[in-house]
């Protein structure tokens, strides 16, 4: 796994979290949706309608999977915090901790540090390149 890999886990976590709460809401939108039971007209025998419930039910789920899944992105956050502040390099530091937990874009970066974007690019990689090294290097070997 390259330092980019590992460090943009809190991004998918993100994404997870979005994709949930919006399918979330979006259950309960349709459930909260049930139409009023018109009595007035002949009653027909049908074998009871679970749908709302079902919803209901799923719902529940994703609310779990939800709370699962913030846990496992603060515990990343956590962690990936303390390793960018682990790093010899306080500007590598921030530009990380930045493009990877703050989720900024390096040409926001750059207008926040004070350097032009080409130069942020280029620590970028440094920044990288150091992480890797500093946090990463023991699992290729591991791996091998």
């Amino acid at each position: 796994m390259t330092a980019k890999q590992y460090l943009n886990q809190i991004k998918r976590y993100t994404k997870n979290i979005s994709r949930i709460e919006r399918t979330i809401k979006e259950i309960r939108r349709t459930a909260g949706g049930a139409k009023a039971i018109d009595y007035s007209k002949d009653k027909v025998q049908t074998s009871p309608s679970n749908h709302t419930e079902d919803m209901i039910i799923k719902a529940m789920e994703l609310e779990d999977k939800l709370i699962a899944q913030k846990d496992m992105y603060q515990d990343a956050v956590a962690l990936i915090t303390n390793q960018i502040n682990q790093l010899n390099n306080p500007l590598y530091a921030e530009i990380l901790y930045q493009k990877y937990v703050e989720l900024k874009s390096l040409e926001q970066i750059a207008v926040s540090i004070n350097f032009s974007y080409p130069y942020v690019k280029h620590m970028h990689g440094w920044a990288l390149v150091s992480f890797e090294q500093t946090f990463l290097s023991n699992q290729k070997e591991n791996t091998q």
